[in-house]
């Protein structure tokens, strides 16, 4: 049986997904129960989830969306991170129509479409047999195999940087500032106060770094979020969210720098964003990852080429830390 999430699936959830995602990395921390509430519970922007499960209750197949609204053309967009898709190693199999991908495709005719309530916008960053298998059956197409900016060493400035106060929450002000700021963008993920607070305060198991960095007036010109957690096995500090005008880059990066002390800080960025580019001035250099982004539009006005083109997205848009 193939059917929505209902409250009280989560325990059969987690334990499915322990038991899948630890045959794939033994070293894997099982997923904690106020995680995944956290994850899909509270998030602001809800959740999608369908489940395939036996007789007796248990998930066989589970695909799930984390949902994040995005401002684009001036609409406020629901969209779809997939992520936490898996099927047991017991159903596996080479079928077309296997039950991984008969999930997927109930998940994507009931959650994507071009109506209000609907997702627009489907991605991810999955592993290599899941896009296979997405690309093949589920309509997904490669947006880019991502790289990341990275900074080893001091910040390659000597001018006056504005002023940066870490902070322990987020108000009205970010708000404000990400509306504002989407307007010179395609799209960019809805930033406003409360997902801020959920995403980065409220989390329930990783401490992040808050900057904020303010002009002369005391008005917010930009704000970076990080903290230190493994990238691609190597220690880093990881800036989760990135949004600032060009005048807070150095401000941030500097506070940024303090944070990390010796480690490696690594920022996940759309190439084609004005800061991919100026931040390569502050000394952070181009390096490639594993990441593979996949995505599916459900909307011809924003098709697969916009989404490419013109979103500006951060790792913090994905679960990936």
């Amino acid at each position: 049986m193939i059917r929505d999430y209902r409250p009280g699936d989560e325990r059969a959830i987690l334990a499915a997904h322990n038991a899948a995602f630890g045959e794939v990395n033994a070293g894997l921390a099982p997923r904690s129960l106020a995680l995944w509430r956290w994850q899909y519970l509270q998030n602001p922007g809800g959740a999608r989830i369908k489940l395939a499960l036996d007789d007796e209750g248990r998930v066989l197949a589970h695909y799930a969306g984390q949902s994040r609204f995005v401002l684009a053309g001036g609409e406020r967009l629901r969209t779809s991170h997939c992520a936490d898709s898996f099927i047991q190693s017991r159903e596996r199999g080479l079928a077309k129509a296997g039950l991984f991908v008969r999930t997927g495709i109930e998940f994507a005719r009931d959650f994507g479409g071009s109506d209000a309530d609907s997702d627009r916008w489907m991605w991810g960053f999955p592993v290599a047999t899941a896009q296979r298998i997405g690309e093949r059956s589920l309509g997904y197409r490669t947006l880019r195999a991502q790289v990341a900016l990275q900074l080893e060493g001091p910040v390659e400035v000597s001018d006056d940087a504005q002023e940066v106060q870490e902070l322990r929450e987020v108000g009205p002000e970010f708000t404000a500032f990400s509306e504002a700021y989407a307007e010179g963008l395609g799209a960019l993920g809805v930033r406003d106060a409360a997902y801020l607070t959920w995403r980065y305060c409220e989390h329930p198991e990783a401490d992040y770094h808050i900057f904020a960095a303010r002009d002369r007036a005391g008005e917010l010109s930009g704000y970076c979020v990080g903290r230190r957690a493994l990238f691609e096995g190597v220690e880093s500090f990881i800036l989760c969210d990135w949004l600032a005008r060009q005048e807070a880059w150095t401000g941030l990066m500097r506070a940024a720098r303090a944070a990390a002390r010796d480690l490696p800080i690594v920022l996940v960025l759309a190439p084609w964003c004005p800061d991919f580019v100026g931040l390569q001035t502050l000394g952070m250099r181009v390096r490639p990852t594993g990441l593979l982004m996949v995505g599916r539009s459900y909307d011809s006005n924003f098709e697969h080429a916009f989404w490419s083109r013109r979103w500006y997205y951060t790792l913090g848009d994905s679960d990936l830390v």
